[in-house]
């Protein structure tokens, strides 16, 4: 009879053992959002080729169509000098995407605040050849309006005349109809200093301390 109770005992063991099976496989499916950052780095490689407007804007300022600005395009979002060569850190490349110069090799950029928006509703900045940091404009149309006025990156940072480009700015008006007008070229200037004030002391934190 004490044989017969052991073999109980063991067959009751047997039946416990399926409680551990559900814990592996939970874990396993909550691991699936790591996935996320790569729309990020995809992002980003949409970003090496100028949109239609701004390989036109090409054809305008380096065929000398767009006047006696001190500006010159590139082809490709950091096709020469890019953010990270300004700023030493090649994480400045994921949200500024440069796509021209003035002559001392400043660098004018948009700025991808806000990866969920289009191109044009982001804003530009410049990031001159000797040190200066100044937004142009809070949106790109904005910007390209200021060169039609015949505002670069330097008279747009330091004071200059508008001279208007009217055949550069119907381009303007006929790449963006639904603004009726931009107003003025200083009032423009006014409103991106005000609203991207923060954005020197934002590129300046990512330049490595000498």
């Amino acid at each position: 009879m004490p044989k017969k109770k052991k073999k109980k005992t063991a067959a009751k063991k047997k039946h416990a053992a399926p409680k551990k099976k559900p814990a592996a496989k939970k874990t396993k499916k909550k691991k699936k959002a790591v996935a996320a950052p790569k729309k990020a780095s995809s992002a980003t490689a949409t970003w090496s080729k100028f949109p239609q407007v701004l390989a036109a804007l090409e054809k305008w300022v380096n065929d000398g169509r767009a006047g006696e600005i001190d500006f010159e395009m590139y082809q490709s979002f950091n096709e020469q000098y890019k953010p990270s060569d300004w700023t030493r850190d090649p994480k400045t490349d994921e949200e500024l995407f440069t796509f021209g110069m003035d002559g001392t090799g400043g660098q004018v950029a948009i700025w991808r605040t806000d990866p969920e928006k289009s191109f044009d509703a982001l804003p530009v900045v410049f990031m001159g050849g000797e040190g200066e940091v100044r937004p142009l404009a809070t949106t790109l149309p904005k910007f390209l309006y200021l060169l039609a006025s015949g505002l670069g990156p330097i008279e747009a940072s330091f004071g200059g005349e508008a001279n208007p480009n009217e055949e550069m700015m119907e381009w303007v008006q006929a790449e963006y109809p639904s603004t009726k007008s931009f107003g003025d070229p200083k009032e423009l200037l006014e409103e991106a200093a005000s609203e991207l004030a923060h954005f020197e002391e934002h590129l300046m934190s990512q330049v490595p301390a000498s």
